[in-house]
């Protein structure tokens, strides 16, 4: 009986927290983080301000949830797209894509996160909850879908998908602030086509660190003398 009467308040507990984010979302777009105010989220998700701090305690840990959403929700396209569509180079770049297109669809966004990582450069406390909350997690979903898709180019090669991780985040970033200043400058296949030449590196530096290994085999002895 306890599970069933715990199911309904877990229930009402999500769609709450759900309320509560997308009313962030359009709070925090529209005011930017430092304006933007606990009330006007609370009465945007048609709760009291007290129902908000039971699930967020401060304006920062609000944002650091919507950050860790939106993540999320992009990580999700990605792993949708690949699903359907496989991982040679064109897909996975294609995949890449539909979340630098979630980053960019609402041009406030870009703004508003770029404003709270000044924020968090200037506070060391906050700039660890950032690399906590979102610049970790991101290269880790990046370097976790490397390993878990099996790419075959990532084994040998000059870069682990850790390092891979970290260079991929730090590409989508830049490109979403290029795209976010300079709209024209980014192509939309300009992603596919990085990740053609990206996979075309790893495979040749692949290949060149196993004929390496060959080659520099000790000569096959028998008995103790060489062959």
């Amino acid at each position: 009986m306890a599970s069933v009467s715990r199911t309904p308040q877990r229930e009402r507990r999500a769609r709450t927290r759900a309320a509560l984010l997308r009313a962030a979302g359009r709070v925090f777009a529209e005011h930017g983080f430092h304006r933007a105010t606990l009330e006007a989220v609370a009465a945007g998700a048609g709760v009291s301000k007290g129902a908000l701090f039971h699930y967020f305690p401060s304006k920062e840990q609000l944002f650091l949830a919507l950050l860790e959403d939106r993540l999320g929700a992009g990580v999700g396209d990605i792993e949708a797209v690949v699903a359907e569509r496989g991982t040679d180079s064109g897909q996975l770049g294609a995949a890449t894509q539909t979340f630098l297109r979630r980053i960019n669809s609402d041009p406030r966004w870009l703004p508003l996160l770029l404003e709270f990582l000044a924020y968090g450069s200037r506070d060391p406390a906050a700039k660890a909850r950032i690399t906590e909350h979102f610049l970790r997690p991101a290269r880790e979903a990046v370097a976790s879908s490397s390993r878990r898709l099996g790419i075959p180019e990532i084994e040998g090669a000059l870069l682990s998908p850790d390092e891979l991780g970290l260079a991929i985040a730090a590409l989508v970033n830049g490109l979403a602030i290029e795209r976010a200043f300079d709209p024209g400058v980014v192509p939309d296949d300009l992603l596919p086509r990085l990740f053609i030449v990206w996979r075309a590196g790893l495979s040749a530096t692949a290949n060149t660190a196993t004929a390496s290994k060959r080659t520099s085999k000790p000569p096959t002895t028998h008995g103790g003398r060489d062959a």
